[in-house]
């Protein structure tokens, strides 16, 4: 039995032109489809071909081009003759509901048919949200890894001039709660939180050599990483460890005052 909201999220991505008809390109987009090959379907099948138009709509498109519309009986045509196979993986179970549904939801206008899919609507709207921050992610790893390949190859002489493009603050893309602080699982025993404490502080204690013997052990004279890349991805390493070290002191001191 069809839930009561179960074709109600079409609303939010199915566009209506001025004669009532349905934009078919909005359609395409959120199933994932090639818009250029339902195009050629849709011209190829003699139901649909003879329910097309053209119009156009700045409200969705942003433009005055003329999109492909499908009137009723043609898009209900062309829902019919769609394989699920082609839909987006997450929504095709959805797809076959509405297949099925699909001569109710446009003439019928039965509303207890046609209210249960907000919640996947608001579920897509997410979906399209995580994938617009995974590509500003990307943008921004491609950005760094030049930045760093650029570094790698500048003397030493000439770090001055481009430290402090490394250093500046770049900043990601706010996300629905995708990018948090890295926070450490930590045991909840004194002597294992001991025990990570003094490995962590073993692994600081060879960055820092690094940094002045270039090498992870103590040497007789000190011979100083030069300035550059490498150098300040040690300090940003040492950093790092350095505030692994204060949370496991922060949770050392967090249990004994329970014990207290």
């Amino acid at each position: 039995m069809i839930m009561a909201n179960e074709l109600d999220f079409f609303k939010g991505f199915m566009f209506r032109a001025e004669d009532e008809s349905w934009f078919m390109m909005p359609v395409c987009n959120f199933f994932g489809l090639d818009y250029d090959n339902q195009v050629e379907k849709i011209n190829n099948d003699k139901i649909c071909q003879t329910d097309t138009g053209k119009f156009l709509s700045e409200t969705v498109f942003g433009d005055k081009r003329l999109r492909l519309t499908l009137r009723n009986r043609g898009f209900s045509r062309w829902v019919q003759m769609t394989s699920a196979s082609n839909i987006r993986v997450e929504l095709r179970e959805k797809f076959e509901i509405f297949q099925a549904n699909i001569f109710d939801y446009l003439w019928n206008g039965n509303e207890s048919k046609t209210a249960q899919l907000e919640d996947i609507r608001d579920y897509v709207l997410k979906i399209n949200e995580a994938i617009r921050i995974s590509h500003q992610v990307k943008e921004y790893i491609a950005e760094q890894k030049q930045h760093r390949d650029l570094c790698l190859i500048t003397p030493p002489n000439e770090w001055t001039q481009i430290k402090n493009t490394l250093v500046e603050e770049k900043i990601l893309p706010i996300s629905t709660g995708f990018t948090k602080a890295i926070v450490l699982d930590l045991p909840d025993d004194i002597e294992q939180l001991k025990r990570r404490k003094h490995i962590v502080q073993g692994y600081i204690h060879r960055a820092q050599n690094t940094i002045l013997y270039q090498t992870t052990t103590i040497q007789e004279k000190e011979n100083p990483m030069p300035e550059g890349y490498k150098k300040e991805m040690k300090k940003l390493k040492i950093k790092s460890l350095e505030e692994q070290v204060e949370q496991i002191e922060n949770k050392i001191l967090a249990i004994n005052k329970q014990l207290n």
